[in-house]
């Protein structure tokens, strides 16, 4: 005791004490860093990455931000390195944190994997459970459909939900798949989707015209009924649908068969693109003088951008009359179209097949000349007839090809008759109508 109060007192200095070595703490320090870093990096990557993956609908800010994380993990790689050999050489652990750090990193990625695969798994089941729930109430919005009750399908049509609204439900009822409500279809055993019938779809088109959904909304579901009625041919109910298209129009009286405003907005996928030349196209373009006909005797009349349409699609000259005590008139709607000839190049385009369909190719031939004629009033050129000519014979070699290699259909189903006398006919009066020298139907020269 008295040496140590002489050692003190003397005032001689005292050495410092050692700083412990403790190797395996930044050894276990390093080895846990590698798991968090993968953590906080799977954190932040399911926080910006897009879902859909690769081939979903973000590919490009997928890419971008799957760069980006490549470059956030290789720095966060870089400055844990950095950050083991600073604390490896202030605690004279260096060895030891190194090898722990380079033991952790394979760590941390095989955890990163087994934990992205659980929230995988989580997410898969999840959906699979949300998709049965879908299909399963989709399921029974076709059973209560198919059995008519008006009450019922309004509640039904009422409590889907915000993901589904009634217009993409009716889409889907018809058969017409919408990107993003594939959940809800069920598909029937032998794997074609289910959806009900024309007469069906129509029980749940009245339900909704006759309740009191926003106008809007009964519009865009009579154009996806409308779709589906084009879609598989069925004209016998197109009277029926344009009464229906009137009982959900701001007037009633109105002669324009368009869509009120706001239109709503429909998303893309089967039923989008309804608009005032869309309804015009699949009534006219699809059944033609039938369509013409239903057209006309529901009183409804043409906007400008739809004569065109009307009158592509018309197949007789009665039609072409009728169309004429509408008020359209056809030379103006053929000086109106570009040089090029839109409107009588889509009429050109058809013709072989009008021809194949058409019970009396002669028809096809007098409306052909009516319209070679209009166009050879002195104010017009040639480019409309030439284009329509050149239009016209590719499509009349296309389709001797066909018959050629024994097929009886074209590209779009119809069926190609074998020549007739008629048909052949017929096609030599349109070829002379369109094909003829400018000269001789009283056109300036090209």
């Amino acid at each position: 005791m008295a040496g140590s109060s002489d050692s003190a007192s003397s005032g001689a200095p005292v050495a410092p004490r050692a700083r412990p070595n403790r190797p395996w703490l930044g050894f276990g320090l390093w080895f846990a860093s590698g798991p968090v870093l993968a953590m906080i990096w799977l954190a932040i990557s399911y926080r910006h990455m897009p879902q859909g993956g690769l081939f979903g609908p973000h590919m490009v800010e997928f890419l971008i931000n799957g760069m980006n994380m490549l470059l956030l993990g290789a720095a966060m790689a870089a400055l844990a390195v950095v950050g083991a050999i600073v604390h490896g050489a202030l605690t004279r652990s260096l060895p030891h944190c190194l090898i722990g750090l380079l033991l952790g990193m394979p760590a941390g990625l095989v955890l990163l994997n087994f934990v992205h695969d659980s929230i995988q798994s989580a997410h898969a089941a999840r959906k699979t459970a949300r998709i049965e729930a879908a299909q399963g109430r989709f399921a029974g919005l076709i059973d209560i459909v198919e059995d008519g009750d008006h009450g019922r399908i309004d509640r039904a049509l009422r409590g889907l939900p915000a993901d589904f609204p009634m217009p993409n439900a009716l889409c889907a009822l018809g058969g017409g798949e919408e990107p993003g409500t594939g959940d809800w279809l069920t598909r029937a055993p032998g794997g074609e989707l289910r959806s009900v019938d024309t007469n069906d779809l129509f029980k749940a088109a009245r339900s909704v015209v006759q309740g009191d959904w926003p106008r809007e909304q009964k519009q865009a579901a009579l154009y996806a009924v409308l779709r589906s009625m084009a879609h598989r041919d069925q004209d016998v109910y197109l009277r029926e649908w344009t009464e229906l298209w009137r009982g959900t129009q701001a007037d009633p009286t109105s002669k324009r068969l368009v869509f009120d405003t706001p239109r709503y907005p429909v998303r893309d996928g089967a039923c989008r693109d309804g608009d005032d030349l869309a309804l015009a196209k699949l009534i006219l373009g699809g059944w033609h003088d039938l369509g013409l006909a239903a057209w006309l005797d529901a009183g409804f009349g043409f906007t400008d951008e739809q004569t065109g349409p009307a009158l592509a699609a018309i197949r007789t000259p009665a039609a072409l009359q009728r169309l004429r005590a509408a008020g359209v008139d056809p030379q103006r709607v053929l000086a109106a179209d570009p040089a090029g000839g839109e409107v009588f190049g889509q009429i050109a385009f058809a013709l072989p097949s009008a021809l194949d369909q058409s019970e009396q190719p002669a028809q096809q031939a007098e409306l052909i000349e009516t319209y070679a004629a209009l166009i050879a009033a002195p104010q017009r050129g040639g480019g409309q007839s030439q284009n329509a000519c050149s239009i016209f014979e590719r499509g009349e070699r296309w389709r001797a090809q066909r018959l050629a290699a024994g097929h009886s259909t074209d590209n779009g189903g119809e069926r190609i008759r074998a020549d007739t006398p008629q048909r052949k006919t017929a096609a030599a009066r349109i070829h002379a109508a369109l094909c003829k020298p400018a000269a001789s139907r009283g056109e300036p020269a090209a």
